[in-house]
């Protein structure tokens, strides 16, 4: 009796877990064949250095997004409640990010890797 018993809770144990062979079909392949993995990784990371990290700098150097955010009434106003609720509730982070934004908006080069970076 007792040996049915445990192979009763096996079998219904069985039922509900995922065998190595299932759980392989519920993660990614990238493609398929593993050998392939490297080449199409090594052409991943050319575009977004080669392509997508020159073009995001390029176009935040020319446009300025937080510039002209900023600018507008709604950024200005934006700006100086998230500052002000920093300063009452986090005055050590408020100091060191308003010490970041002199060095950041000193520059177009920083400004514009700055704002690549928050995109």
């Amino acid at each position: 009796s007792q040996r049915s018993l445990s192979t009763r809770s096996r079998e219904r144990a069985s039922r509900f877990s995922l065998r190595s062979s299932e759980l392989m079909g519920l993660l990614p392949t990238f493609g398929g064949d593993p050998a392939t993995v490297g080449q199409k990784f090594k052409t991943y990371v050319g575009i977004e250095v080669l392509i997508w990290f020159p073009g995001l700098y390029a176009a935040c150097y020319t446009l300025q997004p937080t510039v002209r955010i900023v600018s507008t009434q709604l950024g200005a106003r934006a700006v100086k409640a998230s500052s002000e609720w920093l300063l009452q509730n986090a005055p050590k982070w408020h100091a060191s990010i308003a010490k970041l934004s002199t060095r950041v908006y000193g520059g177009a080069h920083k400004r514009a890797v700055a704002e690549g970076g928050l995109l």
